[in-house]
């Protein structure tokens, strides 16, 4: 199973053109972590920048003046034993 949890970050407000931290946690019985590979995809909302920072977690960044309503982000999740893909919406 995999669950997303969303991380502000510590310094700065959100959405006024600050980062968003998401952090995917895994079951790593699941998943084959030697074979790991994860893609991140925005699906839907406002022009929004992703940085995938290692291959859980990502930083969004949202242009100034933009509410994150119906920012749709994907986490493609594939390894030796197959595939999954994880929608989570802001």
């Amino acid at each position: 199973d995999v669950s997303l949890s969303l991380i502000p970050s510590p310094t700065t407000p959100w959405p006024h053109n600050h980062p968003m931290h998401v952090r995917a946690i895994i079951d790593e019985s699941q998943f084959d972590l030697d074979t790991l590979v994860t893609h991140w995809t925005q699906k839907s909302g406002p022009a929004a920048i992703l940085s995938p920072e290692g291959l859980l977690q990502l930083q969004i960044e949202l242009p100034q003046s933009t509410a994150p309503t119906n920012l749709v982000i994907e986490l493609h999740l594939s390894d030796s034993l197959g595939s999954n893909t994880i929608s989570l919406e802001l």
